[in-house]
């Protein structure tokens, strides 16, 4: 088996699936064409798979992308924004320096 082969394997996979998966979701699948350690082996990461497959099949990442980004930006949303104008000021301590003769 060669890399470009589990590429394109891995490619058709997550094409069917309509979204590339996260590790977690890989793991979870029962379905899955390789074994989630093979698939880190042969490529060494999950961020370089995806780059991979990106390259090969931008829809189907870019899909996905989209999809985290709004998720990213509800939870920027949702956050709680303080007020840093509040709070008192903190003082750098001081230091005496003695001067050498």
């Amino acid at each position: 088996m060669t890399k470009t082969k589990l590429v394109e394997d891995l490619k058709e996979y997550f094409a069917s699936k309509g979204k590339f998966l996260t590790y977690a979701e890989y793991v979870e699948a029962e379905d899955a064409p390789y074994r989630p350690q093979i698939v880190k082996r042969m490529v060494g990461s999950w961020a370089r798979l995806r780059s991979m497959v990106g390259m090969v099949e931008p829809e189907v990442v870019s899909s996905t992308q989209a999809l985290e980004d709004t998720q990213v930006q509800q939870t920027k949303e949702e956050a709680p924004v303080e007020d840093i104008k509040s709070e008192k000021p903190v003082e750098a301590p001081t230091k005496s320096v003695e001067k050498k003769k």
